[in-house]
């Protein structure tokens, strides 16, 4: 059976439409899928064992909680550029709460000991809040759920998330500062 032209119109108009139509209901099937789990990956500080490289020893996380103002957790490495340029103004801006007992962990993913020891060697005698450590285990950038560095999450000294700073930031903006204040209720 041959079609007429306004038949074969009609067949390629409910074909369009039937592809419309599905792609819309696919839409509002994944809308509410991402709807049902729009609450935050990371709701606490994982629980994380880390060398201290600017010190001794291993500093687990979780003893962390309830000794503390709040926790910087600042995921970075040697080997990552931005990182390094970042860097000084972090450690600035982590010297600004050297009496407000807040606790800065400069986490080293996927990196080495000694390149980090030898790096770290610039920035002289550091405040003892601000800790450079080293994720030896290899687990911070899932148990945060970071895909790149660098990274910084805030957490409260309970340990509960307040905030993300995803890339590279110019610390040195008074805003940081205000903000960082006004999360961990500091004077």
């Amino acid at each position: 059976m041959k079609l007429s032209f306004p038949g074969k119109i009609f067949v390629v108009v409910v074909i369009i439409c039937s592809t419309l139509l599905y792609s819309r209901y696919q839409k509002n099937k994944y809308i509410r899928l991402s709807a049902d789990n729009a609450a935050p990956i990371l709701t606490k500080l994982p629980n994380l064992n880390l060398e201290i490289i600017n010190g001794k020893g291993v500093i687990n996380t979780s003893a962390l909680l309830g000794k503390t103002q709040g926790v910087f957790a600042h995921l970075w490495g040697t080997w990552c550029a931005p990182c390094e340029a970042e860097l000084p103004e972090f450690i600035k801006f982590a010297e600004k709460f050297k009496d407000k007992n807040v606790t800065f962990l400069l986490i080293a993913v996927n990196d080495d000991a000694k390149k980090i020891k030898k790096f770290i060697k610039r920035f002289g005698k550091l405040s003892p809040h601000i800790k450079f450590v080293l994720d030896s285990e290899n687990q911070a950038m899932d148990q945060f759920g970071s895909g790149k560095v660098p990274e910084t999450y805030v957490f409260e000294g309970s340990g509960i998330f307040m905030e993300r700073f995803l890339g590279p930031q110019n610390w040195e903006m008074e805003t940081y500062l205000q903000r960082t204040k006004n999360f961990l209720s500091l004077n």
